[in-house]
């Protein structure tokens, strides 16, 4: 899976130092980007069908929606790195906000990190 990010104002360099952190979150967690982008999709279901106990997503699925969301982080940091804080883009579920992934689905904020 190729990984996509996407940052406004990002020059090709930023975004490719952006690609290779996420890539190294997935090689440290020993998952591929595609198990990671899989387990974001469980859990964002889960969240479409309102968290129902029977449907929730395996703990290796809920592991590699943690990593996907821990690169998309890293990512967003390498890229921006430098930039005034005023232009760095957040979103919400992100950093400090320590709640399960679970609770980060629900806001429908996938990030900035894409696969295609």
């Amino acid at each position: 899976m190729e990984l996509r990010l996407n940052i406004e104002d990002a020059t090709p360099q930023e975004l490719a130092r952006g690609i290779a952190a996420a890539e190294a979150v997935f090689a440290r967690a020993g998952i591929t980007a595609l198990q990671g982008a899989e387990g974001l999709f469980a859990l964002e279901g889960w969240d479409i069908k309102g968290f129902p106990e029977d449907g929730k997503p395996t703990e290796e699925e809920d592991r590699a929606a943690t990593v996907w969301l821990e690169a998309d982080e890293a990512a967003a940091a390498a890229c921006c790195a430098g930039w005034p804080a005023e232009k760095v883009p957040h979103h919400q579920g992100h950093g400090a906000d320590q709640r399960p992934p679970h609770e980060v689905a629900s806001r429908g904020d996938s990030g900035h990190l894409a696969g295609s």
